[in-house]
């Protein structure tokens, strides 16, 4: 608002300026009560700027006039000023808070703006922080990948919260069947550990009995050599007794034929019982190497069948990547939807690890 200044009678040298309070009134009435509801309130805004200003402009003006009347005569100057003051005062009352709502406003705009990006950036971590808390997800400084489910970081902020939750189910998905992989690797291996170690505590069963039949027969032979020593002495004794005693002599060639017959057939006993533990130390080393040969023959013959299958396994891999791919790239947006589509996949899954090639691997 602009303030015309009248010419006025030398008498009312002042009214230039005392006429002001009127506006001051009216002003004070008018603007007191404005207020800016939010940071939306354009039109708040507007009118306390524009009420400032007219303030402003008014308090300029009475400024100026106070200058123009100072100017025309010194002893003027001290009721001019004093004058003024007051004015300028009561103007400087209303401006001040027009201008601290005006700059409560820009604060304000400024604080939700900075809020708004503090937000974004949070939630932004969050969900990166949610992706890299899955098992076997790595991060490539651009992407985060697990195998053939894949995110940018620059897609993982403009995913809609729903559409975001559907690709974390993903990438969850995509470890079970690696970890399901693994625990069944695992327990193949363990299976076969088992077997290895039972086969091992089977030879050494046998290996133990061997040498406890081996320690008896040198047991049975030192005591037939210890029998034989005995013998010759008794033998150098009849010799040497031969002349005295002819008929105990003869007593003892009986006695000695008898023992030579017995030693014998000893004898011949334990040959027959070395030459049989023999023969089944034999048949079980060829039984042994036989099922050796025929377990590396089934060993081969699975790994050249894993080898034929490897081509097909990997163009199921891919196909049944590409199939999950297009199910995934379609977003559905009522539950409804999102149900069929997951239960879709869950289908899908259950064909992928119930096929011969799956099950074969």
């Amino acid at each position: 608002m602009s303030v015309e200044v009248l010419e006025l009678p030398e008498a009312d040298k002042l009214a230039p300026i005392t006429k002001v309070e009127t506006e001051i009134v009216r002003m004070r009435k008018a603007y007191s009560g404005l207020t800016i509801k939010d940071t939306n309130d354009k039109e708040g805004f507007g009118k306390v700027t524009a009420a400032r200003k007219e303030v402003k402009a008014l308090r300029v003006q009475v400024d100026k006039e106070r200058k123009t009347l100072i100017d025309d005569a010194v002893k003027w100057q001290r009721q001019v000023n004093e004058v003024a003051k007051g004015i300028t005062e009561q103007l400087v009352a209303i401006e001040e808070p027009l201008q601290q709502k005006e700059n409560d406003f820009i604060a304000e705009r400024e604080r939700q703006k900075q809020e708004a990006e503090r937000q974004r950036l949070e939630k932004l971590r969050a969900r990166c922080l949610v992706i890299a808390s899955i098992p076997d997800v790595l991060f490539d400084g651009v992407s985060y990948i697990l195998q053939d489910v894949t995110i940018d970081a620059e897609g993982i902020e403009k995913l809609s919260d729903d559409a975001f939750q559907t690709k974390v189910e993903a990438f969850e998905a995509k470890y079970q069947t690696i970890l399901e992989a693994r625990l069944e690797a695992e327990r193949i291996a363990k299976e076969e550990a088992d077997r290895l170690e039972a086969a091992r505590k089977e030879q050494e069963a046998a290996a133990a009995e061997l040498k406890r039949q081996q320690e008896e027969l040198a047991a049975e032979r030192k005591r037939l050599d210890d029998e034989k020593a005995a013998h010759e002495a008794a033998l150098k004794r009849e010799q040497e007794e031969k002349d005295a005693e002819t008929r105990r002599a003869q007593r003892e060639a009986d006695a000695k034929a008898a023992e030579e017959k017995r030693l014998a057939d000893l004898e011949a006993a334990r040959q027959e019982a070395a030459e049989k533990a023999r023969q089944e130390a034999e048949l079980k080393a060829k039984q042994e190497a036989e099922a050796k040969a025929e377990a590396d023959r089934i060993a081969k013959e699975k790994e050249v069948k894993r080898l034929a299958r490897r081509p097909d396994l990997m163009k199921f891999v891919d196909m049944t990547s590409d199939v999950l791919k297009v199910v995934n790239s379609f977003e559905f947006k009522t539950e409804e939807g999102k149900s069929a589509q997951a239960s879709f996949l869950t289908g899908i899954e259950l064909l992928i690890k119930s096929s011969t090639l799956s099950k074969a691997e």
